[in-house]
């Protein structure tokens, strides 16, 4: 069974599961909104007051004493514009890893935001080798006050800081066949309060935006149609024959404009694995589309 704390703008969301064969079960569910302070210093990398720690500690308390957990252990999931993040290529991948995080923050970072000792750097190495045989990395730079922040808090609570992991790198996990093909294809993730625009080509990426938003749909319209004309601008022979969309309503000018300027009918993500929840357990719709993601950390 793992245990999951999927954190966004709006609140964090308590998820127990229970992995199966083919697919998983949701066994316990709780959710819990920010106050306005935890909002502003919720995914702040920088360090906060003493009250404000507080005040996060009590959020995940009430959640985890109001849920029987079995097992300390729990993971993290957290909004991908927290981070930074890059994709390069490299000539080839050092055998040792603080030799390949240091390759990799002094190559991908023109003005890093902190110093190397206070970067978290996690790490996708894509299979394989392409063009002149360099090989393709996606890379995720956190600031290390934010990440200990919550090992810490779960210290302090008396459990165990497992994974901390970012949302829409847990959706590719979920849908993987449909992002590797061989076709350019765009996926656009939106969220409550952030939404993120992964453009694939070969199976691998080659465009990332991430963006905190206020959850109105003409926002991420404008968003992303802006960030995909800025890359294809920059390359012209970027044309998508796939359109895969979660989160998005199909009425949703997004659907509309890509089927108008692209000729392709966007594609709506479901997961390749069935769910289950707990009989008694109610989880609405929007709050399953929110969790989601969480199940990509347990089924890779």
């Amino acid at each position: 069974m793992r245990t999951i704390l999927n954190i966004d703008y709006s609140g964090v969301q308590l998820i127990q599961v229970q992995p199966k064969r083919q697919g998983a079960n949701i066994i316990g569910f709780a959710q819990k909104g920010w106050s306005d302070e935890e909002k502003v210093a919720i995914c702040s990398g920088k360090e906060l007051p003493p009250k404000h720690l507080e005040k996060i500690k009590d959020t995940f308390r009430s959640l985890v004493d109001s849920n029987k957990l079995k097992g300390k252990e729990i993971d993290i999931l957290l909004p991908d514009c927290i981070a930074m993040t890059k994709i390069l290529d490299l000539d080839n991948v050092p055998p040792k890893k603080d030799e390949l995080l240091k390759l990799i923050y002094f190559k991908g970072q023109k003005s890093p935001p902190y110093s190397f000792e206070d970067t978290r750097i996690g790490v996708k190495v894509f299979p394989g080798k392409y063009g002149d045989g360099k090989v393709r990395v996606l890379v995720v730079f956190t600031s290390r006050v934010l990440i200990e922040r919550y090992e810490n808090i779960l210290c302090d609570l008396g459990l165990e800081p497992g994974r901390i992991e970012l949302s829409t790198f847990n959706l590719y996990n979920l849908f993987e066949a449909e992002l590797s093909r061989e076709e350019d294809t765009v996926l656009v993730a939106a969220f409550k309060n952030f939404f993120s625009l992964f453009l694939f080509s070969h199976g691998l990426p080659v465009f990332i935006r991430s963006k905190p938003l206020d959850g109105m749909d003409s926002r991420v319209f404008f968003e992303v149609k802006t960030s995909f004309l800025y890359y294809q601008n920059k390359n012209s022979t970027y044309r998508p024959r796939s359109v895969l969309l979660w989160g998005i309503d199909e009425n949703s000018d997004i659907v509309a404009w890509f089927e108008e300027s692209l000729a392709v009918k966007p594609g709506f993500l479901k997961p390749r694995v069935p769910l289950t929840i707990k009989p008694g357990l109610s989880i609405s719709p929007e709050e399953m589309m929110r969790l989601v993601p969480a199940i990509g950390m347990i089924i890779k």
